[in-house]
């Protein structure tokens, strides 16, 4: 069966709050095949290219194809940037609001990051997708360029689009197999073809997340240089983009129709790749005070949100009745410990003795609390850090210093002893302080970006709240009761300790004996320590958080371990930390 000719109803203009609609309504002809595409008529549309020459009038070579998902963001097909290392991003730039391939005056923009799904297969292609984020923002003011609407209230994840439903592909890919490139953008109805038939079922791999689309007669398809563009359905008035073109027999062949990525089975990705760039180094796990909630009756799910506003607003759900102000004051017991709602907050009781010094925390009592190891000398435990988010990392710049590049950093999360078998998570970006000194510690931060998320349902694993943005330059004041945790020595010279300590310091003053003498970057360093001596932080200690109970029972960081003249000893508070550079506007500025 072939589905009946699309029909266009109406246009509408792009903006940065909507997705899905194009000021210039796309034309479709009775057959339904390739043909070129209206100028500016599908304006999320990006070709990928490769520089070929060093002057920014040329072209570039086009490579691939992809859509504009958000104002900073682009979804393509992770065999387009197969065996692409971080340092070979600049050799690519990509065109938006462009119709021909040659085009040199459109929008060019450069490769901030570009994350492929972790578990891609570039032989069986599964997983065959990939996310761009881009270094500057596409301005959604010109009228040529929009977004593209992703399919979120899917109920069947694994079989959308159905059979036979009917889909467009446009890309400026090869007009035959073995072909030239389309000087023009091209455009091709096709419908989708049941994941039982045969002529589907030999050409897939997974069903769940690949399916196929084309006529069994043959003659439309997609084809070289297509790779990364959208597959699209047409629901009401707005496009939606449900496959990312991937792989085929040929092009055009009958009985091969080509094969797609499942948009709809991967949202959750796509979810998290873009929480976890969208304003990284911003982000705001800081519980609010207030909350707005609405109830979904299919699912008996409560929703609610810190803002009240459908576009911006990032929504959490709970199976009870979340009440409509303070709600991070009323945690249910299955709340997600990793979202901003719940930060700060341990499963996990956490006991001190009476005398505050070193010792034995708790298991799992900070389940933020993160190990960085040393990959080339068998994972040796080196510095600690913090979880702020799912996907990010905060620690010292100076232990960054020890590792050569991502590939030699281990970073294990959710555990108590730092050695045994541990699976540790990957480092896929570090970014250090720009103003960091190495010889005076100023600035001593830095961010570590995470391959992968940790998981949403491990109670060991938490995130650590931030200080409030107006928390002020004095903040923590003197004498405040702060803690510190983290795998290093015992004693001066010391091997790092097995298990996790806990060490309680207070807040010394800045401007007096001895902070005064010893700090080198007083506008962001603090001094926390006992005078008398025996209480420190040591040596494996640094990039560990100091952390303050705040009055609402909750965690935040104030300090990471920097550096120390000694450990413990009397009048040499041990434990120097960078404060201020904590707060979110140097955060941001790590960006």
């Amino acid at each position: 069966m072939i589905p009946k000719q699309m029909t266009i109803t109406n246009d509408c203009i792009p903006s940065s709050t909507t997705c899905g609609c194009s000021k210039v309504a796309p034309i479709f002809s009775r057959i339904v095949g390739g043909y070129t595409a209206r100028a500016h008529s599908w304006p999320w549309i990006v070709s990928i290219r490769e520089s070929v020459s060093s002057s920014l009038a040329s072209p570039g070579a086009a490579i691939c194809g992809g859509v504009l998902i958000t104002n900073k963001h682009i979804l393509t097909a992770a065999h387009c940037f197969y065996g692409v290392s971080e340092s070979q991003y600049s050799k690519f730039f990509f065109v938006v609001g462009a119709t021909y391939i040659n085009d040199t005056n459109n929008v060019r923009l450069t490769a901030k990051s570009i994350r492929l799904h972790e578990y891609y297969d570039d032989t069986s292609k599964l997983n065959d997708i990939a996310i761009i984020e881009l270094r500057s923002a596409v301005d959604f003011n010109d009228s040529n360029i929009g977004s593209i609407c992703l399919p979120i209230h899917v109920q069947n994840p694994a079989g959308y689009p159905s059979a036979d439903m009917l889909t467009v592909a446009i890309g400026w890919g090869t007009l035959t197999e073995k072909g030239s490139v389309s000087y023009t953008l091209q455009q091709v109805e096709l419908p989708v073809v049941a994941s039982t038939s045969r002529y589907c079922y030999n050409q897939t791999t997974d069903n769940d997340s690949q399916f196929c689309a084309g006529f069994i007669s043959g003659g439309k398809d997609t084809c070289q240089g297509d790779s990364g563009g959208p597959l699209m359905i047409l629901i009401n008035t707005t496009w939606f983009v449900v496959g990312v073109t991937s792989y085929g027999n040929g092009c055009g062949r009958a009985r091969y129709p080509g094969v797609y990525t499942r948009v709809s089975w991967y949202m959750d990705w796509i979810n998290a790749a873009l929480n976890a760039s969208h304003h990284i180094y911003c982000y705001n796990n800081r519980p609010s005070e207030t909350f707005y909630q609405q109830q979904q009756p299919s699912n008996n799910r409560w929703y609610y949100s810190n803002r009240n506003d459908d576009i911006r607003a990032k929504w959490y759900w709970t199976p009870n009745d979340v009440p409509s102000s303070n709600f991070y004051k009323n945690i249910p017991e299955n709340g997600d410990q990793l979202s901003s709602i719940f930060c700060g907050r341990s499963k996990t009781s956490i006991r001190f003795s009476r005398i505050m010094g070193g010792q034995d925390a708790v298991p799992h009592s900070y389940p933020w609390m993160v190990s960085l190891a040393k990959r080339s000398i068998n994972n040796q435990h080196l510095c600690g850090g913090v979880l702020i988010t799912r996907q990010h990392v905060i620690t010292a710049a100076h232990c960054i210093e020890d590792f050569s590049g991502v590939d030699d950093l281990s970073i294990f999360a959710g555990i108590h002893f730092a050695v045994g078998n541990r699976n540790p998570y990957q480092a896929r970006q570090l970014t250090v302080h720009p103003n960091y000194d190495s010889e005076t510690f100023a600035n001593d931060i830095a961010i570590i970006t995470l391959r992968t998320p940790v998981p949403d349902n491990d109670e060991r694993i938490g995130v650590i709240c931030l200080p409030q943005d107006d928390a002020g330059k004095s903040y923590p004041s003197a004498k405040t009761s702060s803690v510190a945790i983290g795998w290093g020595s015992t004693s001066f010279g010391g091997k790092p300790s097995l298990s996790l300590k806990q060490v309680a310091l207070p807040i010394l003053e800045s401007n007096k004996w001895p902070c005064n003498g010893y700090l080198t970057f007083p506008s962001g360093q603090i001094c926390a320590g006992e005078l008398s001596g025996g209480a420190d932080t040591c040596q494996a200690d640094s990039g560990g958080p100091l952390m303050i109970e705040n009055n609402d029972l909750r965690w935040e960081i104030v300090g990471i371990t920097s550096f120390g003249k000694s450990c413990g000893k009397p009048n040499t508070p041990g434990t120097t930390v960078t404060q201020r550079s904590i707060t979110a506007d140097v955060i941001c500025e790590l960006e």
